[in-house]
């Protein structure tokens, strides 16, 4: 048992020192399909989640990745 609490320690210590270099970013949308789209589907919701690495003050640049799905 304290094998898996010091293992747990050491992956939550590693997990926030290494955010702490970057940004993650989670977003949600929904939206309505506008032109062919609308002929098979009529609302759609769909999530994001980004990191992203400061250039500048300004500028931060990153993966990003989503999930869309119409209904």
């Amino acid at each position: 048992m304290k094998k898996a609490i010091l293992l747990l320690g050491f992956f939550v210590f590693g997990v926030q020192s290494s955010f702490s270099q970057g940004d993650i970013v989670l977003g949600v949308n929904v939206g309505l399909p506008t032109g062919d789209v609308k002929d098979y589907s009529n609302f759609d919701v769909g999530a994001d989640v980004a990191y992203l690495f400061g250039l500048a003050e300004i500028v931060k640049v990153g993966p990003t990745a989503g999930y869309m799905h119409f209904f």
